[in-house]
C-alpha cells in the first residue's frame, strides 16, 4: 500500500477496544470520515489474520 495512503488513513483512525460476552478483548479501529453523514463500512477479518489488507478498501470509503 503506498505510504501517502497509509498516512491519510492513520489519520483518522482512533483505535477501540471492547470486551466480548465471553470475555474475549477485540482490537479495532473507528474510522470516521471527514465530514459527518450516514455511511458505514464494517470491515472484518478472521483471528488469525491482520487488517492490514483493508487500506484500499478503507480509503474507498473516504473518497466516496
Amino acid at each position: 500500500m503506498p505510504k501517502e495512503t497509509v498516512k491519510i488513513l492513520k489519520a483518522r483512525y482512533e483505535e477501540r477496544e471492547i470486551v466480548s460476552f465471553d470475555h474475549l478483548r477485540l482490537h479495532g479501529y473507528l474510522c470516521v470520515q471527514s465530514e459527518p453523514n450516514r455511511k458505514w463500512a464494517v470491515l472484518v477479518h478472521e483471528y488469525d489474520d491482520s487488517g492490514l489488507w483493508f487500506g484500499r478498501e478503507a480509503l474507498a470509503f473516504y473518497q466516496a
